[in-house]
């Protein structure tokens, strides 16, 4: 692996926590492969219009989508990067929810191929619910 490989990749994680809190259609359909799929344990696949549909319909304003303990590793032509996510959202009543999540996301050719997200810290059932997730199995809880 290369520095510029390294960095690249940190630049398309940039760019794809850039275009989810400010919801741009645009750049998310640049960054994600058509074959795009994401995984979340206990909820179905998602493909890429499922998934730009999900991020555009977030209720509130996100206000940051962040990521710690990143690790970037290049095989050939696929990256993988694994870390940690932090998003806050502002609902409308101005509760602030905070969403933790480990991730997975494995580039090919300069785009995202798969993302696998696990939450890993569950919020409240309230919160839950007013970001419009009921099931308990897609925060693996339930």
């Amino acid at each position: 692996m290369t520095t510029a490989d390294e960095a690249q990749l940190r630049q398309l994680e940039q760019d794809m926590f850039s275009a989810i809190r400010t919801r741009d259609r645009q750049l998310l359909e640049s960054i994600l492969d058509e074959r795009f799929e994401l995984r979340v344990p206990g909820s179905p696949t998602a493909d890429r219009a499922g998934f730009i549909g999900a991020i555009l319909a977030i209720p509130g304003t996100i206000l940051s989508v962040e990521s710690d303990d990143l690790r970037v590793h290049v095989y050939g032509d696929v990256g993988v990067l694994t870390g940690r996510q932090h998003a806050r959202v502002r609902l409308e009543d101005g509760t602030i929810v905070d969403d933790v999540g480990a991730f997975t996301d494995i580039a090919l050719n300069g785009g995202w191929f798969s993302l696998t997200a696990s939450p890993c810290q569950p919020p409240p059932d309230s919160s839950r619910a007013r970001l419009g997730f009921t099931s308990a199995a897609a925060w693996g809880d339930g």
